[in-house]
């Protein structure tokens, strides 16, 4: 209880908070601020989560006799590197990696040592381009995916509804 207070300020907690604390902050007078409670707090999430995708895994696995595929612990504080290994085919984001062929590394190398062959990308997902993203910027994201370990591209699509001309 007396560590909460760390928790909810910074980013530092569970959901997302702006980087700036506004009229709040949060800080032990220690030499690490606190940081200890910090992360352990989030390995605590992390282990949680780690026994959550197990067991939906396996349950998948052996009773309908599929495969598990998400964007494991996405916009979590969590180790997500620790949570790849975990799911049968892991699947990162455009949006969040930003194109960044490091950070596909280090999504893709947890996947691999993993033994999973299928690491997916999904794919057009940008900011604030949902209605403008052009075919050569689409390109460009899956070649930094290609050169980053991603082997699959799931497309991330808007869908329409409605009667329209020549549409179904």
């Amino acid at each position: 209880m007396p560590y909460l207070p760390l928790l909810a300020f910074q980013k530092k907690g569970y959901t997302v908070q702006p980087a700036s604390p506004g009229p709040f902050q949060c800080l032990l007078d220690s030499e690490t601020q606190g940081n200890e409670h910090i992360h352990a707090f989030r390995a605590t999430l992390t282990a949680g989560y780690q026994e959550y995708i197990r067991t939906l895994k396996n349950w998948l696995n052996s009773e309908l006799k599929l495969e598990l595929s998400v964007q494991p612990g996405y916009g979590q504080p969590i180790n997500v590197q620790a949570t790849v290994p975990e799911v049968d085919a892991p699947e990162c984001e455009s949006l969040g990696f930003e194109d960044s062929i490091d950070s596909y590394r280090q999504f893709v190398g947890p996947a691999h040592l993993a033994g999973r062959n299928i690491i997916s990308n999904e794919l057009g997902a940008a900011r604030p381009s949902a209605f403008r993203y052009t075919l050569p910027k689409l390109l460009f994201s899956a070649n930094r995916g290609f050169a980053g370990g991603i082997n699959q591209y799931i497309l991330h699509l808007q869908s329409y509804s409605g009667s329209y001309y020549q549409t179904t």
